[in-house]
């Protein structure tokens, strides 16, 4: 008898249920699709940190997760109070609770079992392009991908898990509310908007607050860009005050705007504004908590998806000043005559392993000189720490030239003078004018680097160039050399067994885990590949954008929903207020008219702002591309915001539609 009721049920309510539908479907779509992803067998085959993309994604489908099990449970007890007068007839009727909630269950899961067919449906599209996404990322070959078994029963079981769990807050809601609540409805207290005045002037101090941490938020951007810093607290305050901006602005704007507007007279009293006005009051005001926190979701969902693609640009800044040579050789000398290692491979070996891939180019090498001293040390801020593992590094200035001349840089001429190149842009900041090192019985004066930066394959804070016969008493503590091959096609399995051939195992000092100190065997390779380290961030983007994506359609869809949901629960109020309207004379068309400008203002106000973001946050990112040098990268930047923006209208105008149209069928009244 249920399931007949149910499925009755179901068609007759279709039209109020499509947006529950709707959310459904979309949210399943994207989990099968990123369930998928975790277990492509493409994406392990091809990636090379596959377990860390898996985990990555993996993480964000359980906060996901824990977002749809709020939201479903939010809608899920919308949908109840849609039908709290159908219900309360059923009590008195003589149903009990449990035959209620059981209707309910079966009309929900007879939804959410056709949710779950269209949604893996919609969700088979998606994950091709999320993957073709993910392959261009990597700037793989975009092939048809298989889709998981796992992936399936991952989804059924997280959609499943997650209906059970919004019908729990549907069981404590039926068990909780009255009949005569059911059948009446909660009465409504409409407060009035005081002193709308001082609202509207907190809503433009908050729209100054916002303007002015979008700056702070680029200026402090632009610091950690420029100085390569890692501490991004200052970026973090920032973002929440922005936050914090967006929700104040709209809980002011809510409360003011309509309230002036009531107050203007002359205006209010044409055609149906006073009524449109006094509807978006009541609507309004009660929820300008919950529109703000909606902008605030929308912000980041924008913000996050714009500036994911950045990733991949800064990647390849990194990359080209870490990586400036296809292979590069770093090898620690060791002994009272500083040595190479006696288990290493040497480097002649090495070059004819390497020829077995690829042919070199050319090769470069040079060494890096140390009295054991930390005279440099002294003028920055590790001064006086007593860290004995700080010394300075020098290099002779022929071997600097003849490294810099193939990146493009102009010879470098010194005459009794010194410069520092330095890894760490907050050590660049530190005064070396004051050195006057004694080298070799000779004093040398300080002159500034001719370029700011050099990219330096060496994880050290700095080094200083001197003239050679600086260096003469000088013991050499790292051997270098950096190869260009002439084919780079070359591919990363080959790679994989030419770093295997030149790995080898040695006895190592542990200086710091537990028991530093001892003497530990370890799997060492000298060399490091430039292909595999542009492979590595191009995984990292890949999952960066694709789960800023996912987070942000997951954040639209919830913010969309409860808006739609929000509308239609007030359909049985507006229902009264339109059949007094018509009563009053005022014909569908003009109903129609009024009800649109209604449902328009209340998902325009939180969508507007946001949506608005992608301007700054275009502009941004910009000027953050042409400070790496990516300038012919600027046309992507404002074709990703532009894109992001129009992909967010979209939904935003089919959920828009989809409320008007319900509500438009349940609160017209004809003539």
């Amino acid at each position: 008898m249920f399931t007949k009721l149910a499925v009755r049920n179901v068609r007759r309510q279709m039209g109020n249920y499509l947006i529950y539908f709707m959310t459904v479907a979309f949210t399943v779509a994207l989990l099968f699709a990123v369930n998928n992803i975790t277990y492509s067998k493409e994406l392990q085959a091809l990636a090379k940190d596959y377990d860390s993309m898996s985990d990555m994604l993996t993480v964000e489908t359980v906060f996901v997760f824990l977002i749809v099990s709020f939201l479903l449970s939010y809608t899920t007890s919308f949908m109840l109070k849609l039908r709290k007068r159908e219900f309360g007839t059923y009590l008195t009727l003589g149903m009990n609770r449990r035959n209620i909630l059981t209707l309910f269950l079966c009309e929900t899961l007879l939804l959410c079992g056709v949710a779950l067919g269209v949604g893996i449906l919609m969700g088979l599209a998606i994950f091709q392009c999320f993957m073709a996404l993910i392959m261009k990322l990597m700037e793989m070959p975009v092939v048809v991908s298989g889709y998981s078994p796992k992936g399936l029963r991952l989804t059924v079981i997280l959609v499943v898990s997650i209906f059970f769990v919004s019908s729990l807050g549907s069981a404590l809601y039926l068990k909780r509310v009255s009949i005569y609540n059911l059948i009446h409805g909660e009465k409504k207290t409409e407060k009035g908007v005081r002193n709308p005045g001082t609202w509207l002037l907190l809503a433009l101090l908050a729209l100054a607050f916002l303007l002015f941490h979008i700056w702070g938020i680029y200026e402090e951007m632009k610091r950690l860009l420029l100085t390569n810093a890692s501490d991004t607290s200052d970026l973090l305050q920032k973002i929440c005050l922005l936050a914090a901006s967006l929700v104040v602005l709209h809980i002011a704007a809510a409360r003011g705007i309509v309230g002036l507007l009531l107050k203007n007279k002359r205006r209010k009293s044409r055609g149906t504004n006073t009524f449109l006005w006094r509807q978006l009051s009541s609507s309004l005001t009660a929820n300008s908590v919950l529109l703000g926190i909606m902008a605030a979701l929308l912000g980041f969902s924008v913000i996050c998806a714009d500036t994911s693609f950045i990733d991949k640009i800064l990647e390849e800044e990194a990359l080209r000043r870490d990586f400036p040579y296809d292979i590069m050789y770093a090898s620690s000398l060791s002994g009272a005559g500083y040595v190479q290692n006696p288990d290493a491979i040497s480097q002649e070996a090495a070059e004819e392993a390497i020829e077995t891939y690829a042919d070199i180019e050319s090769c470069h090498r040079y060494a890096l000189y140390t009295t054991g001293e930390s005279f440099f040390y002294s003028f920055t801020r590790y001064a006086g720490t007593g860290d004995n593992l700080l010394h300075d590094y020098y290099m002779k200035l022929s071997d600097f030239n003849e490294y810099i001349q193939p990146l493009g840089y102009e010879s470098v001429t010194l005459d009794d003078e010194f410069f520092v190149v330095v890894n760490d842009r907050e050590m660049a900041k530190t005064d070396w004018s004051k050195a006057r090192p004694m080298l070799n019985g000779k004093e040398y004066h300080y002159t500034a680097a001719p370029y700011e930066e050099y990219k330096i394959f060496q994880y050290i804070f700095f080094f200083v160039v001197v003239p050679d016969e600086a260096v003469l008493q000088m013991h050499a503590e790292s051997d270098f050399a950096f190869y260009n091959l002439v084919d780079g096609s070359y591919d990363l399995d080959s790679l994989k067994k030419l770093q295997q051939e030149l790995t080898y195992r040695t006895t190592v000092i542990d200086e710091f885990a537990f028991g530093a100190g001892e003497e530990i065997e370890k799997e060492v390779c000298d060399y490091s590949f430039c292909e595999f380290s542009r492979q590595e961030r191009l995984e990292t983007v890949a999952i960066v954008v694709v789960g800023a994506m996912y987070l942000a359609a997951i954040f639209l869809l919830m913010v969309m929903a409860i808006l739609a949901l929000k509308t239609l629960s007030n359909l049985p109020d507006d229902k009264k207020r339109y059949r007094l309207l018509a009563n009053l004379g005022t014909g569908t068309r003009e109903q129609s008219r009024t009800l649109f400008r209604q449902i328009f203002s209340f998902f325009f106000l939180p969508f507007a702002v946001p949506i608005l973001l992608s301007v700054p946050t275009a502009l941004i990112a910009a000027r953050l591309m042409q400070m790496c040098d990516f300038a012919d990268q600027v046309g992507k930047i404002y074709l990703i915001a532009a894109s992001v923006a129009a992909v967010m209208t979209l939904i935003y105008v089919l959920y828009f539609t989809a409320t008007y149209l319900i509500a438009k069928r349940n609160v017209i009244c004809s003539d």
